[in-house]
């Protein structure tokens, strides 16, 4: 399960860039990877987080970004998902954060189970720019 918090804001006089930490718990499923939840940033500094649009529908206004990392042997990739609209409903857009083992050779997607240390121990941040619409 992934848990955003937001830590920064850019540029300040205007911002239209969330800078997002992203905290990882319980237990990664190989092939699907863990739910970005975007609706759900914390805001625990007060920074004033720009509101983020649904980020479900299709295409999203939103898409998150890797920006950094420091979990040594593994590499997150942001992953969209599109899912088709039940009983005429819009298609629903999620995105997920997949996890890649490179501490073998070839790199092989995380194995389903508890996170490695270097991952739970590490940080992760994503870029999230936000619609201009969103600023007014």
């Amino acid at each position: 399960m992934n848990t955003l918090s937001l830590v920064q804001v850019k540029p300040l006089t205007n911002p239209d860039t969330n800078i997002v930490k992203v905290t990882v718990s319980g237990a990664y499923v190989n092939g699907v990877g863990d739910t970005l939840p975007l609706n759900t940033i914390a805001d625990p500094g007060m920074i004033g987080q720009v509101p983020m649009p649904n980020p479900g529908q299709n295409p999203p206004p939103v898409t998150p970004c890797l920006l950094n990392q420091d979990t040594p042997g593994y590499q997150a990739y942001v992953h969209r998902s599109v899912a088709a609209g039940i009983g005429g409903a819009a298609a629903i857009t999620t995105f997920f954060l997949r996890w890649w083992n490179y501490t073998v050779s070839p790199a092989v997607e995380l194995a389903s189970g508890a996170y490695p240390a270097a991952i739970t121990g590490g940080e992760t941040f994503l870029e999230i720019d936000v619609p201009i619409y969103q600023n007014t």
